[in-house]
């Protein structure tokens, strides 16, 4: 993808990123070692190793954090990277055999398809690429393996954070590029905003500790994954605490049930949601669910979130229970759990979850995970864990009674 805009830079015979990077982080973490040696000998062999770099390495340097944007979301993101309100940082950690290299970050206003509304975003460029100067697998290639990155906000128990994000993702010339779009994390800087960049998609213990007495995070750098933190540069003058108690839905933590099992179900059912705009036209959740599924095209990102969050909220009486999913799983000596299903009518689940994923969930308590499937059949995913560390999975099935079926 745009690889002929970089020919000339590829023909150039200089050392690859990656192998800058690493030796500069680990010369920032080793004391100097003084060597008595001639002025003359010392740039001799500075000059040979970095010509047997040039010729042995592969050869690639990063896009601009505008070049990225561009790519994968348009022109008008490109120039947001551009423009006053972006932020240079370019800052890497070395984690495995990874460099991680925080980019920049931007905010702006309907910037991209995927965020049509007068709200103001955060948008941050991430690159990833190997310590050894090798390529990042393609995407779609069997060795590809996605990377996540989380905002996380000083202060603020991860699992009760309500911040919205999606996340795009490119492989150029060798490079893993993410790109990051969420709600304005600008309105939390008198808090601290972090942002983690790690190989799982939510926020782990194991790998970012959150000290509930301080409300700080922390890598974890015997964390057995990848995982980078970066604080970021946020101006503390244009917080908005009351902005931030919206996006954050509150700052009491919700009330939880005691004695929680899969068949537990909420009082009453929830409202429709109303107002979800498409243009200028407002639509309902019933209409909003049958133009998603005649023209999901045109379906925009804060619409498919409307949708998730309605069925999330739904209440267990409106599904069915999928019996012969339920399922009792425990870690397994790699420190995974495994679960698989197959339904009827072809279709199957598996998952292979690193088991501290589930550190943060209350013991006993019903968590809805995800969901799957499409919108004429929806399947609901949840779990439970239990005090001895085992993990039950419990799936739902529920179809709109609203849409035709044909």
């Amino acid at each position: 993808m745009n690889k002929n805009i970089y020919k000339d830079m590829m023909e150039q015979a200089v050392p690859s990123l990656a192998l800058l990077q690493t030796t500069r982080l680990k010369m920032m973490k080793e004391k100097p070692v003084m060597i008595k040696r001639s002025v003359r000998a010392a740039i001799i062999a500075i000059a040979a190793a970095l010509l047997m770099a040039a010729t042995a390495l592969a050869v690639w340097r990063l896009l601009s954090p505008g070049e990225v944007a561009e790519i994968l979301y348009g022109e008008k993101l490109r120039e947001a990277f551009l423009s006053e309100n972006a932020v240079a940082i370019d800052r890497s950690e070395l984690s495995g055999d990874y460099v991680i290299t925080l980019m920049g970050i931007t905010l702006g206003e309907n910037l991209d398809s995927l965020n049509k509304g007068d709200e103001s975003k955060t948008y941050a460029v991430i690159a990833v690429s190997k310590t050894d100067g090798t390529s990042m697998p393609e995407i779609l290639s069997s060795e590809f393996v996605p990377f996540y990155a989380i905002p996380l906000i000083k202060g603020v128990k991860p699992w009760q954070a309500g911040v919205g994000q999606t996340q795009g993702s490119t492989v150029i010339d060798g490079v893993l590029y993410l790109l990051l779009g969420c709600d304005n994390l600008e309105v939390f800087a008198d808090k601290g905003v972090y942002l983690g960049i790690s190989d799982w998609p939510f926020h782990s213990q194991d790998s970012f500790p959150y000290d509930e007495e301080t409300g700080a995070f922390s890598r974890n750098e015997s964390y057995a994954g990848v995982n980078a933190l970066f604080e970021l540069p946020l101006d503390v003058t244009k917080a908005d605490p009351q902005r931030a108690a919206e996006i954050l839905g509150g700052d009491t933590e919700p009330e939880r049930n005691e004695t929680p099992s899969p068949s537990d179900e909420p009082e009453s059912s929830p409202e429709p949601v109303i107002g979800i705009g498409s243009g200028d036209e407002e639509l309902d959740i019933e209409a909003l669910f049958l133009l998603n599924w005649e023209s999901p095209s045109e379906i925009t990102m804060e619409q498919r979130m409307a949708m998730f969050d309605y069925i999330n909220n739904l209440p267990l009486e409106n599904f069915t229970l999928l019996e012969d999913s339920v399922k009792t799983c425990t870690v397994d000596s790699e420190g995974y759990i495994s679960y698989e299903y197959k339904g009827e009518g072809g279709w199957s689940t598996s998952s292979k979850t690193v088991y501290s994923a589930f550190l943060a969930s209350p013991v006993g308590e019903l968590t809805k995970s995800g969901q799957s499937g499409g919108y004429r059949h929806v399947i609901l995913h949840t779990y439970i864990t239990s005090a001895d560390g085992s993990v039950t999975f419990t799936l739902y099935e529920w179809e709109p009674s609203f849409i035709t079926q044909d």
